[in-house]
Parts: C-alpha cells; sequence; structure tokens
C-alpha cells in the first residue's frame, strides 16, 4: 500500500512521471521519456515461444561474422575483432566498457 500511495505522490508532483510509451517513430516532447516495461516468464510457461525455449537450452556460438566481414570471437574476459581486410585482432576488455569482470 505504501508503494501505491509513493507512486500516486510521484505521479501527482512530477509531470512527466507517468507516460504512455510512444511508437518508434513517434517524436517525444522534451521533458518527457519513453519508459520501458517488461515482464518475466517461467521457462516453461506457454507464453514463451517453443523455439525461443529451445534456443535457450542450446550452447551460444562463440564466433560470429558480421556484414563487414568481421569475425567476432567472444572469451570469458574480452572480445576479439578480427579485421576481414588484414586480419589484424583486437581486443575488447571491461577496460574499454564492456560489462565483463
Amino acid at each position: 500500500m505504501r508503494r501505491f500511495v509513493l507512486f500516486v505522490a510521484l505521479a501527482f508532483s512530477f509531470p512527466g512521471f507517468c507516460v504512455v510509451q510512444a511508437s518508434h517513430n513517434a517524436s517525444v516532447p522534451e521533458g518527457m521519456y519513453l519508459q520501458i516495461v517488461s515482464h518475466k516468464y517461467s521457462l516453461n510457461d506457454p507464453a514463451v515461444p517453443e523455439a525461443i525455449r529451445t534456443s535457450l537450452n542450446s550452447p551460444l556460438s562463440q564466433t560470429f561474422k558480421d556484414a563487414q566481414g568481421r569475425v567476432w570471437e567472444a572469451m570469458n574476459d574480452r572480445l576479439v575483432v578480427i579485421s576481414p581486410d588484414d586480419g589484424q585482432e583486437r581486443m575488447l576488455t571491461a577496460k574499454d566498457g564492456l560489462p565483463i569482470p
């Protein structure tokens, strides 16, 4: 009940606190922001499509080739990008801003 009262107080105190999310192409007036809403599902929930359930249970690929021909290799502590032009490797780590320990 306290959370509800706090929510209502915030909603009336700050204009733009409660905003209906606009479509991706719509412009957002200054001072307002889009809200992200998420729902958590159990893996055995019928709302989760079978293809997603199956892909979550299979191992992830550690390499990926993008449209520019770069090869990306994921490691536990870094990401390696290999250039298609000269084969030069570039390592990205947590120091570069990656969310890895």
